[in-house]
């Protein structure tokens, strides 16, 4: 009997930088972030704690998934989702960017181009 076909793995690092929608020179967020999928099935994301402070609020939701917040202190946006969303708009952005799994390319997350819904 064939096996169901797999999901792909999530692609690798996230740059997370903000442009302004053009108005400013490129701030790059770091640490960068790197996406991978839990047992169950739901995409999270970890850093590199050298790289420097986490991404991520101090708090939790009750499902365990934390919250990605950063602030632009250049145009002063500021980009606050839960692992889940986040995972989502990366893997898009992924899509969009020609990203696959065993590419080395990391994914551009611009802050400044993601909407509100």
């Amino acid at each position: 009997m064939p096996r169901p076909p797999r999901k792909p793995r999530p692609p690798g690092v996230v740059h997370v930088v903000c442009t302004g929608r053009g108005e400013h020179s490129t701030v790059r967020f770091l640490p960068d972030v790197q996406l991978w999928e839990d047992d169950q099935g739901r995409l999270r994301i970890k850093w590199d704690t050298r790289q420097g402070q986490g991404p991520v609020t101090g708090f939790y939701d009750t499902d365990g998934l934390q919250t990605y917040d950063k602030k632009c202190g250049t145009c002063g946006r500021h980009f606050k989702r839960r692992e889940d969303k986040f995972g989502a708009i990366a893997m898009a952005l992924a899509e969009l960017q020609g990203i696959t799994d065993n590419s080395s390319k990391p994914i551009i997350l611009d802050i400044s181009r993601i909407e509100r819904v």
